[in-house]
């Protein structure tokens, strides 16, 4: 499954990443992702949830630039499989976009055409 949420994008535009606005929006998003990661745990399959901005911004909200507050985002991976992952937040990693959008990509385009993996 892919989904976007524009409604993020937009407020940032809008308003700016340290408005009140914004801040409203991103507990927004947090309580879907909660969601989302309360029924993965109630179901009997693997899940894998990845969470990803496409681009930061500037204080003012801009991006396009080569910043790095405009060029650097989050990413967030949740499973409900233990001991998945063996990272901590005091062993950060840095992935760059150009390796992982491709291959995000080409898992979207497997799904979409159902073909066995």
């Amino acid at each position: 499954m892919y989904s976007t949420s524009e409604s993020v994008d937009h407020c940032g535009h809008r308003y700016g990443p340290l408005h009140i606005e914004m801040k409203r929006k991103l507990n927004q998003m947090d309580d879907v992702i909660r969601n989302i990661s309360l029924l993965f745990n109630q179901s009997n399959s693997s899940s894998l949830l990845i969470v990803i901005g496409d681009h930061g911004m500037t204080q003012q909200g801009d991006h396009g630039g080569d910043e790095l507050n405009e060029i650097e985002t989050a990413m967030f991976i949740y499973t409900n499989k233990p001991n998945y992952f063996s990272l901590s937040q005091k062993n950060e990693k840095t992935v760059s976009q150009i390796d992982l959008v491709p291959t995000l990509s080409f898992c979207c385009l497997i799904n979409l055409l159902n073909v066995d993996h």
